[in-house]
Formats: C-alpha cells, sequence, structure tokens
C-alpha cells in the first residue's frame, strides 16, 4: 500500500503540476484579455472625446455660418451707404456750383495799405463804376463781398463777390 501511495502521491503531483500549468495558462490569458478590456475602454474615452470635438465644431460652424451672414449684411450696408454718399455728393456739388454761379472773382485789386479793415464791397463797387463802366453798380446787391485766400507781399488777395440776383452778375460780367 505505501507503494500505491507513493504512486497515488507521484499521479496527485503531476496532475497538480499540469492544473498549475493550466491555471497559469488561464492568467495569461486573463492578463491579455484585461489588456483587450483596457484598450477597448481607450477606444469608449476616445469616442467620446470624438463626440465632443464633434459638437464643438458643429457648434464653431453655427457660429461661423452666423457671422458670415453678419458680414453680408453689413457688406450689404455698406454698399447702400456708399451709393446713399455717392449720391449726396452728387447733390451737394450741384448744390455748389449752383450756388458758386451766382459769383464773380476779381483779381488785382489793390489792397489797402491803411491798418483799417478795407471795405471790399466799396473797392467792387468803385472798381466796377471806373473800370467796367457799369451804370448804377451802387444799387446791384450783394449777398457778401470778400478777399480769399492767404495774404501775398507780392500780389493782392482776389475779391469774390456772391450777387443776390444773377441778372446782376450778368450785367457787370458782360
Amino acid at each position: 500500500m505505501a507503494e500505491d501511495f507513493g504512486e497515488k502521491l507521484q499521479l496527485v503531483l503531476r496532475k497538480l503540476t499540469s492544473l498549475e500549468n493550466m491555471v497559469e495558462g488561464v492568467l495569461q490569458r486573463v492578463n491579455n484579455l484585461e489588456s483587450s478590456v483596457n484598450g477597448i475602454n481607450g477606444v469608449a474615452a476616445l469616442s467620446a472625446k470624438t463626440d465632443d470635438f464633434e459638437k464643438a465644431v458643429g457648434t464653431m460652424d453655427r457660429s461661423l455660418t452666423f457671422l458670415n451672414s453678419k458680414i453680408e449684411q453689413l457688406k450689404s450696408r455698406v454698399r447702400e451707404n456708399e451709393a446713399a454718399l455717392k449720391s449726396r455728393n452728387s447733390r451737394i456739388l450741384c448744390q455748389d456750383v449752383h450756388s458758386r454761379c451766382e459769383n464773380l472773382h476779381f483779381f488785382n485789386i489793390p489792397e489797402s495799405t491803411d491798418t483799417t479793415e478795407e471795405n471790399a464791397k466799396e473797392l467792387i463797387c468803385c472798381f466796377m463804376e471806373r473800370e467796367l463802366e457799369v451804370e448804377n453798380a451802387r444799387d446791384i446787391e450783394f449777398q457778401h463781398v470778400h478777399r480769399i485766400g492767404a495774404k501775398k507781399p507780392d500780389s493782392p488777395q482776389p475779391i469774390i463777390a456772391c450777387f443776390l440776383r444773377f441778372h446782376d452778375r450778368e450785367k457787370v460780367f458782360k
């Protein structure tokens, strides 16, 4: 029996060694499976991050679309304002030209050397009577008469006369 017991003990030891090898193989497979599961968890985390990025990109895309529409609206308003400004400038130019049609410039009329202020209207009336031989020059009404431009030591400043009536201007001009 002692021999049987030794053989049986040897058999049990072989089976335990075999079982131990099998358990090590199972443990190795469990470790491999655990690594795979951890990799899958990483993929899930990446998938969640990808979803977050897609949401952020969608939000940015909507914001960009909104901003582009606002930019187009502003460009349209700028074009409208430029057209309105061009129209107003044209009208102002027409009004300016129209208002100037009643003006005459007089050049080379000597400036007063007195320290007192000269009367440009009186100078023009005298000039029209003496030089241009306009009758009743003092009866002509002006909106304003004044010298223009900066003073120059070598030549007198021109005088601009804005006539109240266009026909008076034409009479003097002829």
